[in-house]
């Protein structure tokens, strides 16, 4: 069965919603904008159907009221071809269509859409080249400041020379007990750090505490057709707590994320992390005529066994 992982871009898109349409205290003396639609879908090449979103964005700092997009008309098309949209509910004036797509890497997708209030909206993206995963192992190593014990994940991946690539890294962790029988446990997503990893662009020990990668993004501009490890790792207890002594399973994922969707992600990670002392950050947007996000992202991984 085919995995889901919508669900951990989720907060991105709650983001993406709050910079486009909330109200400030903050004074202004132009003209009011008219409403625009909000068009968001972020499409993992492995979930068995995609989740498209679809609402208004209303002038922040005038007196309109944000209202539910009514009889609008959309359209997806996968390499030109039609892809037939179902209105799947309502969530307060936010509407939801699902849609199914078995997409390979170089397939161009594009939404069309129109309504009565609002002007016509248009969106592209295409589907990236899977990464791939040459090598990966582990290491256990004890923190020097605070003593906890670490699992570091050293992964090797071949990037595509001749291309802009765009990565986001992500690891689980399962452990499998005698007295689980058959039960088969889910996989528990853990914190990576990437503070050890030039790649992430990490920043420590800034006067904000702040950490601007928050969804361990990256691009391939320093490997650029190379092999390279990865050095990034995790929080973890060598010695079980419980007294048990589980089988333990890590899960390294690279997905590979197409351009618009890194720089929506990078754009939402920099809003983010801002202070007073620094200009507003513009949340991306591939939505032309309107606001939101269309990106696509697939996802390689590699399994381990880990040994205490």
């Amino acid at each position: 069965m085919k995995r889901r992982y919508i669900h951990d871009l989720y907060p991105a898109l709650c983001l993406l919603a709050v910079f486009q349409s909330c109200e400030s205290d903050a004074s202004f003396t132009g003209g009011e904008s008219v409403p625009k639609m909000v068009v968001n879908s972020i499409i993992n090449t492995e979930a068995e159907k995609q989740v498209l979103k679809l609402s208004e964005s209303v002038f922040a700092f005038g007196s309109q009221t944000q209202k539910p997009v009514e009889n609008a008309e959309l359209q997806l098309t996968v390499n030109g071809n039609e892809v037939e949209l179902t209105f799947e509910e309502a969530k307060g004036l936010d509407r939801y269509y699902g849609f199914p797509a078995n997409l390979s890497p170089g397939d161009k997708v594009e939404i069309r859409g129109k309504s009565p209030r609002h002007d016509d909206v248009y969106g592209m993206d295409s589907v990236p080249e899977p990464a791939d995963i040459t090598g990966i192992k582990t290491e256990w190593f004890t923190g020097k400041t605070d003593n906890r014990s670490y699992l570091r994940i050293l992964i090797t991946l071949k990037d595509t020379p001749r291309e802009k690539n765009y990565y986001r890294v992500i690891v689980r962790v399962k452990n499998i007990y005698e007295f689980n029988g058959d039960y088969d446990p889910d996989w528990l997503r853990y914190d990576v750090h990437v503070d050890q990893e030039p790649l992430f662009n990490y920043m420590p020990n800034t006067p904000w505490d702040e950490t601007p990668n928050t969804y361990r993004v990256f691009s391939d501009e320093m490997i650029d057709g190379k092999e390279y490890t990865l050095n990034i790792y995790v929080q973890m207890d060598k010695e079980n707590l419980w007294g048990a002594n589980p089988r333990t399973f890590i899960k390294a994922e690279i997905h590979t994320l197409s351009e618009n969707l890194y720089r929506y992600l990078r754009s939402v990670e920099l809003a983010g992390n801002g202070d007073n002392f620094t200009e507003p950050v513009k949340i991306f947007s591939n939505i032309s005529g309107g606001y939101g996000v269309l990106g696509i992202y697939n996802i390689n991984d590699k399994i381990v066994e880990i040994e205490r």
